[in-house]
């Protein structure tokens, strides 16, 4: 017997409320009928946080930092610093262990308008930095970064682990290297000896295109490193006119000193 009106709506009426309830219990538990929306991103910016660049290796808690100039302190060459005053005017630091990074950022104003560049000296190791030195007044521009003047502040930092382009100095060129420079790992040639320490004697000079020493002041001069291991490695500055013996000795380890004092006797 065919149905009535009346009865086939209430059983479509049943089929669609068991449908509703299907799709509600779907959508509340998949989410599928929810258009897509992106998820609200909850970080937060920072801006303007001077952190030291992280390089992979260890953490910014074994980052360390050695400010040379304290309270404030600068330094301006004097005209003498490459003759009489050059041991007077470097600074010294005391060095142990493997390091994983070494660098030093040397920061400063001019108040000259002409281009200035800065003389790199580490131990036995010296140059322009990013310039090559083709004869005594001659010299090409590598890294544009390297000149600075009054209205583009000194702000250099150079990585002793990577490969830094120095001039030649004069006496190198006399002695056959023609192409004017050298590219250099610098801490191969200022790395402690393994177990023992070292002191690196080093000076930074500023000067201008035709050879003015003293219209830079140097503001800012650190050392930044990191041990290679947790507390594998140390470094302290030297006071002035202290033994470098007495440094190692009282700033790096207790006996340091008879190690230093062996590499000399070698």
């Amino acid at each position: 017997m065919d149905k009535s009106f009346k009865e086939i709506a209430k059983e479509l009426s049943v089929l669609v409320s068991i449908l509703v309830l299907a799709f509600i219990i779907l959508d509340k538990t998949t989410n599928i009928f929810v258009p897509n929306t992106p998820k609200q991103n909850n970080n937060v910016i920072v801006k303007n946080i001077d952190l030291p660049d992280y390089t992979g290796v260890g953490g910014l808690e074994d980052f360390h930092i050695i400010s040379i100039f304290e309270n404030n302190n600068s330094y301006t060459p004097t005209k003498d610093v490459f003759t009489t005053n050059y041991k007077k005017e470097s600074e010294r630091i005391a060095l142990i262990g493997k390091f994983s990074t070494a660098e030093f950022v040397i920061q400063g104003k001019t108040d000259n308008n002409t281009k200035n560049v800065l003389s790199v000296n580490l131990s036995n190791v010296s140059g322009i930095y990013g310039i090559t030195r083709l004869k005594d007044r001659e010299i090409i521009i590598n890294d544009e970064k390297a000149i600075f003047g009054k209205d583009n502040p000194l702000d250099i930092k150079i990585d002793l682990m990577s490969q830094t382009r120095l001039s030649a100095t004069l006496k190198e060129i006399e002695n056959g290297i023609t192409s004017g420079y050298k590219d250099l790992y610098l801490w191969q040639y200022i790395q402690p000896p393994p177990e023992n320490g070292s002191i690196l004697p080093f000076l930074f000079v500023p000067f201008d295109q035709d050879g003015k020493i003293g219209d830079t002041t140097i503001t800012k001069l650190e050392f930044h490193y990191r041990c290679e291991e947790k507390d594998g490695c140390k470094a302290a500055l030297c006071d002035k006119n202290e033994l470098g013996s007495k440094c190692l000795e009282e700033k790096i380890y207790k006996g340091a000193s008879k190690e230093y004092v062996k590499n000399f006797i070698k």
